[in-house]
Parts: structure tokens; sequence; C-alpha cells
């Protein structure tokens, strides 16, 4: 039987399992003196799973103009999360990043590309491409961090040289906050 709001309810029925209208003689009748019962929905909850609310996205933020790829999700692993860090900044080249940051981006990255060379060799290729630019992006970050320009990335391409931006890589960074935002953390 379908009741006046067009839910299609069971014969026999009393009332719309919608609306809450009465539906007497096979005709429905809204009852316009209780206001319409709001539809109820019932959550499963898990014991283990926690009761206060959390934020999914904050429409404050563009992924695209603040350069982070908020679809990658963060892992209960910490120092796992650096190497997410890196690849939602992946785009990210004008603020700054931590020593944690870099190193454990080029660790996970390594393990990952000898994984895939093990296994997959032609997978561990594509990898290598895709995981050049953000590579690039959380060095740049580091450099500004210690107080460099991103053009002093240029050094990795002459041999001797590169163990300079290594230095300046691993180097603590500035204390302050300088042109490329606060101290990262």
């Amino acid at each position: 039987m379908k009741c006046i709001c067009g839910t299609q309810n069971i014969f026999g029925a009393k009332n719309c399992k919608s609306c809450g209208a009465s539906l007497v003689n096979g005709m429905a009748e809204a009852n316009l003196s209780a206001p319409p019962k709001p539809l109820q929905t019932t959550l499963q909850q898990s014991s283990n799973l926690p009761t206060e609310n959390i934020t999914i996205n904050d429409s404050n933020v563009n992924p695209i103009t603040d350069g982070e790829l908020t679809f990658i999700p963060y892992t209960s692993n910490a120092q796992f999360n650096f190497f997410i860090k890196g690849l939602r900044k992946s785009f990210d080249f004008k603020t700054r990043a931590s020593r944690p940051e870099l190193w454990y981006f080029i660790l996970f990255q390594i393990l990952i590309l000898i994984v895939l060379s093990i296994l997959w060799p032609s997978l561990a290729d594509l990898a290598i491409i895709l995981l050049l630019i953000p590579s690039i992006s959380v060095s740049i970050r580091r450099l500004h961090d210690t107080g460099r320009v991103w053009s002093w990335i240029l050094l990795s391409i002459i041999p001797i040289a590169g163990f300079v931006l290594i230095y300046w890589l691993a180097s603590a960074g500035q204390p302050e906050d300088n042109e490329w935002g606060t101290l990262a953390n």
C-alpha cells in the first residue's frame, strides 16, 4: 500500500513506515496533528572504536592550492607517517620539512624500491618515476628548513658537490621562523 508521502508499505500496515501517517481502509490519512517521525538508523558500534567526533576533512583546506594530497591516509606507525607526509605534500615546494621527515621518507622509499626490484623489476622502474617529484619536494622543503633556496638542489647533479648537499640536508634546521614558514616539527 502506497502512502501519500510516496513510500510503499507492507499490505495491512496501520501506519506508514516513513512518515507515520495512518493507513486506514486502504487509503492513507495524514496525521496532521503530529509532526512526521524522523528516519532512525542504527549504527553498530564496536567497543574498540573511539566515541569522540573525528574530523575527516577540513572544508578550508584546498588540496591543490595548499599542496597537500588529502586522499592519502595516515597510519598508526609514526615513522611510516613521515613517508605518507612526504607523499601528501608532493607538490608543496614552499614550506619546511624536518630531518625525520626527509630521512624516513628516503628510508621507506629505498625499502619499497628494493622489495619491488626483487619481486617486480618493471614495477620498481615505475615507482622510481612516481616517487621522483615527492623526493624532490621533500628535499627542497628540507633545504628551506636550513635557510637555503631551492636551487641548491642542483648540486646533486655534480658528483662530488652532492656531498655538500647531503651535509646540508642532514644539518639542523633554523630554530627561528624563516621566509618559508614556522619551524618544522
